[in-house]
């Protein structure tokens, strides 16, 4: 007698982009772990984990997202958890937001309650590089 498990295939979650180059929006849901690079041309929405660098045009850290990298983007919105040097034109920490690292900005709103610090405790034997990232022009 066998049994067998039937397995539920995730959700589609979107692509970066259109057959046209359009942005369009691109969900990590929180049941999912990145680890690696992610580059989106388009607003990537992360309510998982990502362990790695993220480039995007727009981005947004959902409540349960969390990034442990360095961020490059446009604009952001940070509701969740982002560890890393992070380089933004404008962005929003939101009042459930969290923010460990060094930030290059144009532009910055820290709502009443968000946790912001700049720069992050020191590791043992790991050099950081001080430098903010360069702004791309998209």
């Amino acid at each position: 007698m066998s049994s067998s498990k039937s397995v539920e295939p995730l959700p589609v979650v979107g692509k970066a982009h259109d057959a046209g180059g359009a942005a369009t929006s691109t969900n990590i849901p929180k049941e999912l772990i990145i680890t690696g690079i992610i580059e989106c041309r388009g607003a990537p929405k992360i309510f998982g984990l990502v362990d790695g660098n993220v480039d995007a045009a727009i981005l947004v850290v959902g409540n349960s997202g969390k990034i442990t990298g360095e961020v490059l983007a446009q604009s952001a919105t940070v509701n969740g958890h982002i560890e890393g040097d992070i380089n933004f034109r404008s962005r929003s920490i939101a009042s459930e937001g969290v923010v460990l690292g060094d930030i290059a900005s144009e532009h910055l709103s820290v709502e009443h309650g968000a946790e912001f610090r700049n720069g992050r405790p020191a590791q043992r034997g790991v050099q950081r590089n001080r430098q903010p990232l360069p702004m791309r022009k998209r």
